[in-house]
């Protein structure tokens, strides 16, 4: 028997393969369930993203934050140790 053969043999003998009742039924409510559970998050990164990179105050605002947060933990960091 060549190759071939034997491959189409194999892929008759896969496609024989006889799927249940209501199959896609079953998957379909699946895949419904997962999106609707995906889409109950009440905070969504992926949306704070996309409004930080629309707007280019709150950038600044993100960018002015943590300058000021950065240089207050440094001056908290120079006072522990000059105590």
């Amino acid at each position: 028997m060549k190759t071939e053969e034997i491959y189409n043999t194999w892929k008759e003998q896969k496609s024989q393969i006889e799927v249940g009742k209501g199959f896609s039924d079953k998957v379909m409510n699946q895949i419904c369930q997962y999106e609707q559970k995906k889409r109950k998050s009440l905070f969504e990164v992926q949306s704070l993203i996309e409004l930080m990179s629309a707007h280019t105050l709150a950038k600044a605002g993100l960018i002015l934050t943590g300058g000021v947060v950065g240089f207050i933990r440094v001056v908290f960091v120079v006072t522990m140790v000059l105590e």
